[in-house]
């Protein structure tokens, strides 16, 4: 049995602040048998049917197959490679990209993702980062985890954060700045060198 209290600055959160962040977990659970369309609906009746008329949903969701660019392939069956339901569907990039607006359904004003670009090829990868400069644009607070992006993503981030193997801070600043604090160290970047693929081989040495 537990006890306790969430305080922040020495107050209780409403219950606004468990909905300003979401988190987009790094594996997709999607029902393989439905559609962008039908699953981002069932999922906002589920969070949104007490709060919202049943037309603003279906205008949110509208909403969100345009701003993750799904309104393509809305009505393709999501699919899947799992061994209960094996059928051909939508690309690794599509699938990321439902995950994503399933949690923007409710319009969060922060957004936490674990590895976005986990099993996807760099064109995808850079895909799925452009369409969260886009949400950044919008005044939103997009983090996300990243295990070497390519230099093309690297340029989408307007601040970076490099923690060593064991959780310690190396950088956290501009991503424009980086590479002329690690001069100043006198680690020195090759010229058309990945930035990410410098930084991790610097950071991942253990001492």
């Amino acid at each position: 049995q537990f006890d306790g209290a969430v305080h922040y600055d020495g107050r209780a959160p409403g219950g606004d602040a468990f909905t300003a962040s979401v988190l987009v977990h790094q594996k997709e659970l999607l029902f393989g048998f439905m559609t962008p369309r039908e699953y981002l609906q069932f999922k906002a009746l589920a969070r949104m049917s007490q709060t919202h008329p049943r037309d603003e949903i279906d205008a949110r969701v509208g909403q969100m197959l345009v701003e993750m660019k799904l309104d393509k392939c809305a009505d393709t069956q999501i699919g899947g490679t799992d061994p209960f339901y094996q059928k051909k569907g939508l690309s690794g990039g599509e699938r990321k990209r439902l995950a994503i607006a399933c949690e923007m359904l409710q319009a969060p004003t922060m957004i936490f993702l674990d590895e976005p670009s986990s099993g996807l090829d760099s064109v995808m990868s850079e895909s799925i980062f452009s369409s969260l400069k886009d949400l950044a644009d919008g005044r939103r607070v997009v983090m996300a985890s990243v295990h070497c992006p390519s230099s093309e993503a690297c340029l989408l981030f307007s601040h970076l954060m490099l923690l060593t193997y064991d959780g310690r801070l190396v950088y956290h600043g501009p991503m424009a700045r980086s590479i002329g604090y690690f001069a100043s160290l006198k680690h020195y970047c090759p010229e058309h060198y990945n930035p990410a693929d410098f930084y991790l081989k610097l950071i991942s040495f253990r001492p």
